[in-house]
């Protein structure tokens, strides 16, 4: 079982290093699979499926300051070819493109691995590359974009834009027909521009995602533009999926053009290898206050880490002792002892 087998590396090498020994452990699974492909590694991964563990959503997910990681760890990469482990819930589709443009400025080959999860604006990294390589516990997900909605009592939340496009459509045909409905549909119309809003970034998502399969992916092929487009749009519709979290996995049909296969195509050793990096990088979430970790195969490596603060919390060594039979039972601090009851006075004569 390579989850265990990776955590009991790991203790071996806390206890021989100390707690550094947790993050050489990792690089030496991040050199494991480069020295098996020949190709330098970048990995970029966030704590988006670590349990227990509160992570502001800002922080896991791809936004314009992924720009900084990304260029500190292929900065001194060789290029023209490298490979990308990405584990993400994904985030906003102009921080994925910036990140495109900036991995194609240096390199001509790109290959994203996805071991686990790699969601929403990660799916369409992902498809910005020449290939796609997945586990067969991988899974991506539809790229049907999100909007920010914030309701009456100021709580804020996601919702596809697909089915606030949906919710604008149906208002009007519900007003147009009967005029006496517009009033209960007064809040829900009440953001000026949302629909156009929805529709633009449903546009954008879609047209980046075609573009770069054309580009990259599919170049040289005579039918790229159909091929680029059906996969686009199969991914951008909500309506296939009816959720945004929807698990697509290998072998979904409607991929099938797609240059998307599994690790163990390259040999079974290397799709070993990225499970092993997967449970290192699984564990370093688990056990730092680490969120997310953009590193590279060079040695001596380029890291970037972002982190949150852990809250100690003090806990006794000893349980508490039960007080002896007969014994006073403590008081908290501050309250008087409560006396115990007099015994009732005995008859006379009474011994």
């Amino acid at each position: 079982m390579a989850w265990a087998k990776v955590l009991g590396e790991i203790n071996q090498a806390v206890q021989a290093q100390g707690p550094i020994g947790l993050d050489l452990l990792r690089r030496q699974k991040i050199a494991a699979v480069a020295l098996l492909t020949g190709r330098p590694l970048i990995l970029y991964g966030t704590a988006c499926t670590t349990p227990g563990k509160t992570v502001p959503n800002m922080l896991l997910m791809i936004e314009p300051g992924d720009k900084v990681g990304f260029d500190e760890v292929t900065r001194n990469v060789p290029g023209p070819a490298l490979d990308v482990l990405l584990h993400s819930p994904g985030g906003m589709a102009d921080a994925a493109a910036a990140l495109v443009d900036l991995l194609r400025q240096r390199f001509n080959d790109i290959r994203f691995i996805v071991p686990f999860y790699a969601k929403s604006a990660a799916t369409m990294l992902a498809l910005a590359g020449n290939e796609v390589l997945m586990t067969t516990a991988a899974e991506i997900g539809p790229i049907d974009p999100q909007m920010q909605v914030i309701l009456p009592n100021g709580v804020q939340m996601y919702s596809p834009a697909y089915a606030l496009k949906e919710q604008y459509e149906r208002a009007q045909g519900e007003v147009n027909n009967d005029p006496t409905r517009f009033p209960g549909w007064v809040a829900t119309l009440s953001h000026p521009s949302r629909l156009v809003e929805c529709e633009l970034a449903i546009k954008r998502s879609t047209e980046l995602v075609e573009k770069w399969l054309k580009q990259w992916m599919f170049a040289g092929d005579p039918d790229a533009d159909k091929k680029a487009k059906d996969i686009a749009e199969y991914l951008g519709n909500h309506s296939h999926f009816n959720s945004h979290g929807y698990p697509i996995r290998l072998g979904d049909p409607k991929l099938a053009a797609a240059k998307i296969a599994r690790t163990n195509t390259v040999s079974q050793a290397f799709e070993d290898a990225v499970w092993e990096l997967y449970c290192a990088l699984d564990h370093t979430f688990t056990m730092t206050g680490a969120v997310k970790i953009f590193e590279n195969s060079l040695t001596p490596t380029d890291c970037v880490v972002r982190s949150i603060q852990q809250v100690v919390v003090q806990v006794p060594q000893q349980p508490p002792v039960a007080p002896a039979p007969g014994a006073p039972t403590p008081q908290a601090p501050g309250k008087p002892a409560v006396p115990a009851p007099a015994a009732p006075p005995r008859p006379p004569g009474t011994p």
